[in-house]
């Protein structure tokens, strides 16, 4: 896939057509992501950027011939301008969940919607809209409350007098007799009843020494920020940053990007490429060039065709790190432009 942001034919501030050409997917609703290299954030519908990736919706893209484009508003266009020397991923889904991803290239004569000085381009945000807000429920009305109950007269109960209390001498006397007969009962039963012989000593057993506990597994090393190994894709966009800002050395990079290409974990790898070509590796960027060479194309469910445009960009970013690159000195001779 290969995407251009050109100007429109009336070349009005604020308005652009993005180009897109060898896209393999359906032509109605569609959903597109825009991301810039410098810190991988998504551009949002309010025009800034943030780390949630942020799906427009694009209802029809028109066909002309081999190529088929959308007309897009500031809502995009400014956003882009006002960013310096940044690289754009751009990333499409179709309904079917058919995706694909590709690097966009900005016109130079694009101009933002402040170069008009009175009015924004009547294209708006052309059909390049984004996705409506769900609209929450209304709540059910509240049940009318139940009428009281009516009060229950509560019949009179009448009241009897208190009983008059006792005298307390006779409560005294009482219990001074009973305190008596208890204590000559005690005597009388101590006199009858043996002493009772001395326990003979308990003998606590030894306490077994505690059993040392079994040796478990070591605990397992966290994963290196590029190991696939147990790697989702839900979170694709966290462990390609991670990665891409670790220190990993080019040849593991490689490595990470050949096991991503092979187990069809296609974004990781295309954003990998990118990420680290624009940063200045200039073999990374390199490798990313032959992926789309016809020369050392090689069809994979990744990439799967060559795409000379593209090529053609990266060699270039390659001589921009490494002037006397002689392989893509001689690949840019000899490829189209």
């Amino acid at each position: 896939m290969l995407l251009n942001l050109d100007p429109t034919e009336r070349n009005l501030p604020g308005e652009a057509l993005l180009s897109i050409r060898k896209w393999g997917g359906a032509d109605t609703n569609l959903q597109l992501t825009i991301q810039r290299n410098q810190d991988q954030y998504y551009l949002q519908a309010d025009g800034s950027w943030n780390s949630p990736p942020y799906g427009f919706i694009i209802d029809r893209l028109e066909t002309h011939g081999d190529q088929q484009s959308v007309a897009v508003g500031p809502q995009v266009v400014d956003p882009l301008l006002a960013v310096n020397n940044a690289t754009f991923m751009i990333q499409m889904q179709d309904a079917d969940g058919h995706k694909e991803a590709s690097v966009l290239r900005c016109a130079r004569t694009l101009l933002g919607s402040s170069a008009s000085g009175e009015t924004v381009s009547p294209y708006a945000f052309g059909r390049l809209q984004a996705p409506p807000a769900p609209v929450a429920p209304e709540p059910p009305p509240a049940p009318e409350p139940e009428p009281a109950p009516e009060p229950v007269p509560i019949p009179e109960t009448p009241v009897t007098p208190p009983a008059k209390p006792r005298s307390p001498l006779i409560l005294i006397v009482l219990l001074i007799l009973l305190a008596l007969i208890a204590a000559g009962a005690y005597w009388w039963w101590s006199q009858r009843s043996p002493a009772p012989a001395d326990p003979a000593p308990v003998t606590e057993p030894a306490a077994e020494p505690a059993a040392e506990p079994a040796a478990g597994p070591a605990a397992a090393a966290p994963a290196a920020p590029c190991d696939l190994t147990g790697f989702q894709a839900q979170n694709e966009l966290a462990f390609v940053k991670a990665c891409a800002t670790s220190n990993t050395g080019t040849d593991a990079l490689l490595e990470t990007i050949a096991q991503a290409k092979a187990a069809g974990y296609c974004g990781v790898a295309q954003r990998l490429y990118a990420n680290r070509g624009q940063a200045g590796d200039s073999r990374i960027a390199l490798a990313y060039a032959r992926e789309y060479d016809p020369k050392f194309h090689q069809a994979n469910a990744c990439f799967k065709e060559a795409d000379p445009a593209i090529a053609v960009y990266w060699y270039e970013a390659v001589l921009d790190k490494d002037p006397d690159n002689a392989l893509a000195k001689e690949r840019l001779q000899e490829l189209p432009k």
